[in-house]
């Protein structure tokens, strides 16, 4: 019996330490292709980001889960320069049109509305 618990407990921990290096490993690889850039994010504003799409001019902009679109310029940090949030609208399912063109929504389009609850799966 103390064979079986002493065996367990050596797979066990090889296990765990090839998990760690593995996990290592991959996070390498990915370097390799992918930069991970933490942005310095200004008060008041929770991200909490479902949806993500890079502008024409290299602005992100970004859906929250609470409705809001916020636009980012300069998310790459160009010049040593911190990127600026601007909100760009606030809704459920809609349609945002910038018919202007001055960067904030101008007609807000009713896709669909349904009760929202804390669940947020629905």
């Amino acid at each position: 019996m103390k064979f079986q618990y002493t065996f367990l407990i050596i797979m066990f921990s090889a296990g765990i330490l090839f998990a760690q290096e593995e996990s290592t490993n991959l996070a390498a690889a990915e370097a390799e292709f992918y930069q991970i850039s933490p942005l310095p994010m200004p008060d008041g504003v929770a991200l909490e980001v479902g949806g993500l799409a890079t502008l024409p001019d290299g602005s992100l902009a970004t859906s929250t889960r609470r409705g809001e679109v916020y636009i980012i310029e300069n998310p790459d940090m160009r010049d040593g320069k911190p990127p600026h949030f601007r909100r760009f609208a606030m809704g459920e399912l809609t349609r945002l049109l910038d018919h202007i063109g001055d960067g904030q929504a101008d007609q807000y389009e009713t896709v669909t509305q349904w009760p929202l609850s804390g669940h947020y799966h629905e």
